[in-house]
């Protein structure tokens, strides 16, 4: 059976403009803010806890508007 890990990514629009952030690896690429779930949370407390985290900035999720199931 494939392991499953459930993550949220937060798009976060202001003057229509998107917040991306750019990660430095063995190659430069772009990502939006979130991560994985810890257990007990729903989506909406983990983008706010991965935005603080990766942001250092406080960020009011209020709704999940796009859900995408997948395994590796």
């Amino acid at each position: 059976m494939p392991s499953v890990r459930v993550s949220a990514k937060a798009l976060i629009v202001r003057q229509n403009q998107v917040l991306i952030i750019e990660n430095h690896g063995p190659e430069l690429f772009y990502t939006l803010p979130g991560g994985g779930q810890h257990y007990g949370e729903n989506l909406i407390q983990t983008i706010e806890r991965e935005c603080r985290e990766e942001l250092n900035r406080a960020v009011a999720a209020d709704a999940v508007d796009f859900h995408r199931d997948h395994s590796r």
